[in-house]
C-alpha cells in the first residue's frame, strides 16, 4: 500500500493507514465516509489534499467543513464534542518540507574534472533540480527519495594474513545534512 490515501481508498486501506502511518486504531464498525472524516481530522494534510468526498451512488461533491453543522443525532442530546489529543504512543507527524544541504561528492584527481553542481530528483512525475552546497527547503517526498538513494561502494584492504580482501559498504548516493524540519 502506498503511504498516502484519498477519499476513494477502501475502508480496509483507510484503517490500515490509520494504524500503520498515524498510529491510531479506528473503529471498523463505522462506514467508509465516517472513517475518512476521522482521518482528515487527525491528519490535516489529507483534508488539504482532498478534492472531493464520496457520496451516495459514486457522485462526487466538493469538500465542506461539516464539523460546525449539527448532526441529526446531536439535536436534543447532550453530546459534547471533545478535541482529540495525540497520545504519547502515536506516530509523530512527518514534516511538510525539510531544509537540507547536499554535500559536494569527492572529486577526481583529473584536472579536467568538473564537480557536480546539481542533483536531479524525481518525485511523482515532477523533477527537482537541487543545487549542491546550498541550504534548500524541499518537499518531504524529495527528502525521502534522497534518503533512500543508496549505492554500494567496494574497498580493498589488507587482511590480517597479508591477503587483500574486498569490503562492501552501502552509502548514500548523494550525502546530505538535515538542517531543519519545516511543519
Amino acid at each position: 500500500m502506498s503511504n498516502t490515501i484519498n477519499h476513494r481508498s477502501s475502508k480496509a486501506d483507510m484503517l490500515k493507514y490509520g494504524m500503520e502511518e498515524l498510529g491510531v486504531k479506528l473503529d471498523d464498525s463505522k462506514d467508509r465516509s465516517e472513517i475518512w472524516a476521522e482521518l482528515k481530522e487527525i491528519d490535516k494534510s489529507l483534508a488539504a489534499n482532498s478534492e472531493a468526498t464520496p457520496t451516495g451512488e459514486g457522485n462526487l461533491t466538493q469538500d465542506t467543513d461539516t464539523s460546525s453543522q449539527p448532526n441529526s443525532s446531536d439535536i436534543g442530546s447532550a453530546n459534547i464534542k471533545q478535541d482529540k489529543k495525540p497520545t504519547s504512543d502515536a506516530a509523530p507527524k512527518r514534516p511538510a518540507r525539510v531544509l537540507i544541504n547536499i554535500h559536494q561528492p569527492p572529486g577526481s584527481d583529473d584536472p579536467e574534472f568538473e564537480p557536480d553542481t546539481h542533483v536531479v530528483v524525481g518525485v511523482n512525475g515532477t523533477n527537482y533540480q537541487l543545487e549542491i552546497g546550498k541550504d534548500l527547503p524541499v518537499p518531504f517526498g524529495v527528502y525521502d527519495v534522497l534518503r533512500n538513494a543508496k549505492q554500494k561502494k567496494y574497498y580493498r584492504r589488507k587482511a590480517a594474513g597479508g591477503e587483500m580482501e574486498t569490503i562492501c559498504k552501502e552509502v548514500l548516493r548523494h550525502p546530505f545534512t538535515i538542517i531543519k524540519e519545516l511543519y
